[in-house]
């Protein structure tokens, strides 16, 4: 991180602290394990989507908001309640 914005961040009184690389999963479990399954979902949900407009059409329209609301849905479900509370 930029030494400036360390400084900055710290004349806000938040400590900041070097995460090494390589170790994000163990302090950002929330990412790992809610994240990660939910946008990977959603992407398989869109792969899926568009596979079948273009064989349908030649010209491929941007889903609508009640087809992506139901990907999100189905990607929040597909991930177990203990995976949410442990996150």
């Amino acid at each position: 991180m930029l030494q400036d914005m360390v400084t900055e961040i710290q004349k806000l009184g938040i400590k900041v602290h070097h995460i090494p690389g390589g170790y994000t999963s163990c302090c950002q479990l929330v990412e790992v394990r809610f994240n990660n399954p939910f946008k990977s979902c959603i992407k398989c949900k869109w792969h899926e989507w568009i596979f079948a407009e273009a064989e349908k059409n030649n010209e491929i329209k941007a889903p609508s908001c009640n087809i992506i609301a139901k990907w999100i849905v189905a990607a929040y479900e597909s991930i177990s309640d203990k995976i949410i509370c442990n996150s």
